[in-house]
C-alpha cells in the first residue's frame, strides 16, 4: 500500500512528464538489469574503503531477504562484498516496509551501535 500510494503521488506530479519519469526510473533500473548485485558491490567496496564502518539496512520483505543472503554467502565463498567486509554490516531490519526504515527509532536502532563501536574502536 505505501508503494502504491508513493506511486499515485508520483504520477499526480509528473501527470505531464512521464517520459521524463520513464526514462529516470530507466537509468536506476538499468544497473542492475545484468547483474542485479553488481551495482551493490561496487557502491558497498567504494564505501568501506572511506569509512571504518558500514552499515546497509534492507526492508523485511521482497527480494532483498534473497539477496542480502547471496552476498552473505558470496563473503564466504569469493569476496562478494569485498575484503572489509564486517559481520553485521547487511542487516534486514525484522518487520519493515521501504518506507519505515526513514522512522528515526529504526535509524537509532542501528546509528547507535555503530557509535557505540566507533567509539570502542578508538581507545
Amino acid at each position: 500500500m505505501d508503494i502504491n500510494e508513493y506511486l499515485v503521488r508520483l504520477i499526480k506530479r509528473f501527470r505531464a512528464d512521464m517520459p521524463i519519469l520513464k526514462n529516470f526510473a530507466q537509468g536506476i533500473v538499468a544497473p542492475f538489469a545484468a547483474a542485479p548485485l553488481a551495482p551493490f558491490v561496487e557502491w558497498y567496496q567504494a564505501s568501506t574503503g572511506l569509512a571504518r564502518r558500514v552499515r546497509c539496512v534492507f526492508e523485511d520483505g521482497g527480494v532483498y531477504g534473497g539477496l542480502v543472503r547471496e552476498l552473505q554467502v558470496g563473503q564466504r565463498d569469493a569476496e562478494m562484498p569485498g575484503p572489509a567486509y564486517q559481520a553485521g554490516s547487511l542487516v534486514i531490519e525484522p518487520g519493515t516496509g521501504h518506507f519505515d526504515l526513514e522512522s528515526p527509532a529504526v535509524f537509532a536502532r542501528h546509528l547507535d551501535p555503530l557509535v557505540t563501536i566507533l567509539r570502542s574502536d578508538v581507545t
